[in-house]
């Protein structure tokens, strides 16, 4: 990984970095990667901001959660609600998910009629591709990937050790895609009115 954290700053690290970071390597897999040659040693988010105990404050463009912000105050209540009354999983017959489901198709293409639900990024991706392999014209696409076939995607940048992803990227390095203009943007997804929350 180009940032990862090496471990030859360790020395220039502050005390609390360190200690974390000994604790880390002590209990978790080598393959949880460290950001930067300086770890950023975050203690809360807002918004699409980490901040450390310092105050410094930090864009976030590496986590998921930017996409509605950390510590959303909606998604705050409504996951403390749930939480409140019930948190199982879809072999259960339960309305929110269901409904949940039906929300979200609402604001797919209507080509899109069914939801699976992933825990994580890479389980997504790995999903996305188990299911594109079906459709004929795609199939090739993933039999022998080259600088010319699609998917052209920064897999091994993320997923370095999801092995069904970092076999579609060709190469260590990546090239983005063209700039769509605004006129070949897809008419959706359709939205629909949602709570305000301020700046999130």
């Amino acid at each position: 990984m180009a940032n990862a954290f090496d471990g030859s700053e360790f020395d220039h690290l502050g005390p609390e970095a360190q200690a974390l970071i000994r604790r880390r390597e002590a209990v978790l897999a080598p393959s949880y990667r460290l950001f930067y040659r300086h770890p950023v040693v975050a203690v809360r988010g807002s918004g699409v901001w980490l901040y450390d105990a310092d105050g410094n404050q930090y864009l976030d463009a590496y986590n998921n959660v930017p996409a509605v912000g950390h510590s959303h105050p909606h998604v705050q209540r409504l996951v403390n609600e749930q939480l409140g009354v019930l948190n199982t999983h879809t072999r259960y017959l339960t309305e929110p998910v269901i409904t949940y489901s039906e929300r979200l198709l609402d604001l797919f293409p209507p080509e899109l009629t069914k939801v699976v639900y992933t825990c994580t990024g890479s389980e997504a991706v790995d999903l996305a591709l188990r299911i594109a392999r079906y459709e004929p014209a795609l199939r090739a696409s993933f039999a022998r990937p080259t600088h010319t076939t699609a998917p052209q995607l920064p897999l091994r940048r993320y997923h370095r050790a999801w092995g069904p992803t970092t076999g579609l990227a060709p190469t260590w390095h990546w090239s983005p895609p063209p700039i769509r203009s605004a006129t070949t943007r897809p008419p959706w997804p359709r939205t629909s009115q949602t709570e305000s929350d301020g700046d999130f």
